[in-house]
């Protein structure tokens, strides 16, 4: 069995892949894999082989390594961008530095639909990859995701103190702060993923802690993936260090 990890920077995602089957999944705060005992205590026995997708930087990273060796005796092998994979050709002058989570989620996008395909991963930020029928990246870009949209009003006022809450009728004006910030964060981001869309209709995939969320509201056709990510790092083509 092999165990595949995203490592993001509010959660660790992972599940187990047995054969081509996922027969366990869980996540846990990012911040806690140093201070948890045994992070994988929900994950089963058996897994020969780990894979991680880690965009938190190299203490996260270090702490993984050491709960995975005491866990099960494996070394991770840790996913990283190259010029072109599975039909797919990375847009950056310097692959390396594009994000591993996009490329990953790109390269799992494209596998899908073989054709031009928009990848919309909604996490902490909120990335968006188009990749053009014969596999050429054209691009992307990054904004703030929900939560750092809320977290930026809350920092940068002082009466502007909400929770995070789901909305509902999202284009009718909200009488309340907690309904108008909520509401405005979706919308921006709603707005965003819909605009691109129409300036060329094509494939949309939308995967990330955020994507069911902005599922419910996108009026437009797309295609809901729970664990992108996870996805490519089980594709043969993908690259490891």
């Amino acid at each position: 069995m092999i165990l595949c990890i995203d490592v993001g920077n509010t959660r660790i995602k992972w599940c187990i892949f047995d054969g081509d089957t996922v027969t366990a999944r869980g996540a846990l705060a990012t911040r806690a894999i140093s201070s948890t005992r045994n992070p994988w205590a929900g994950c089963p026995d058996g897994v020969v082989e780990a894979r991680i997708c880690n965009v938190a930087g190299p203490g996260v990273a270090q702490a993984i390594n050491a709960s995975l060796l005491g866990r099960y005796g494996v070394c991770p092998r840790i996913a990283c961008v190259s010029a072109s994979a599975g039909g797919v050709q990375c847009g950056y002058l310097q692959p390396s530095a594009l994000g591993v989570d996009r490329w990953l989620a790109m390269l799992a996008g494209y596998q899908r639909v073989s054709t031009t395909v928009m990848v919309v991963d909604a996490g902490s930020a909120m990335t968006i990859d188009l990749v053009a029928s014969d596999g050429v990246h054209c691009g992307g870009y990054i904004l703030p995701g929900l939560r750092m949209l809320r977290d930026a009003l809350s920092i940068g006022t002082h009466d502007v103190q909400v929770p995070i809450a789901q909305v509902s009728d999202l284009l009718s004006p909200a009488l309340t702060t907690e309904g108008a910030v909520n509401k405005g964060c979706v919308l921006s981001c709603i707005a965003t993923i819909e605009r691109l869309y129409f300036v060329q209709p094509i494939t949309l995939i939308i995967t990330g802690g955020d994507a069911k969320l902005l599922h419910t509201h996108l009026q437009v056709p797309l295609v809901f993936a729970e664990d992108l990510v996870l996805e490519g790092l089980m594709l043969s083509h993908a690259t490891f260090q």
